[in-house]
């Protein structure tokens, strides 16, 4: 029997810049940004320190890429589930090498941890007016 293994990966962090999205041949669209998370302690001496790192996330699932990447922008706050892939590519006679977040469909997910804008307080009465002026009398 195979042993069980894992590849998950939680980030909950800002993005670093807007996402970008690109349409490929077969139609499909991929999303791709940048999430920062930071790690603070304090040095032996007392002093706070503090490590930022950023990851690159690349979304394949199209449902993910339409309903989030609208509303995402650079500093949004984010909870990314997904899986870690490497890739290698050739690029000026050398080799490089990628570590990023994969959300693909059914493996990965997003969640936006922003509070929606809110609206004045004028526009929320007008649309409880128009909602009751619009439900039927029983």
């Amino acid at each position: 029997m195979p042993e069980f293994t894992q590849n998950r990966v939680t980030l909950l962090g800002r993005l670093t810049r807007d996402p970008e999205v690109r349409s490929l041949n077969s139609g499909d669209r991929v999303a791709t940004f940048s999430v920062a998370t930071s790690d603070t302690w304090k040095s032996r001496d007392g002093k706070p320190q503090e490590r930022s790192q950023f990851h690159p996330v690349v979304i394949w699932n199209q449902a993910l890429v339409e309903a989030t990447v609208p509303h995402l922008k650079k500093g949004s706050r984010v909870l990314v589930e997904g899986t870690l892939e490497h890739r290698s590519y050739e690029a000026n006679g050398s080799t490089r090498y990628v570590t990023e977040v994969v959300l693909r469909p059914f493996t990965g997910s997003i969640g936006m941890l922003d509070r929606a804008p809110s609206r004045p307080a004028e526009d929320r009465t007008a649309s409880r007016q128009t909602a009751s002026r619009e439900t039927p009398d029983l």
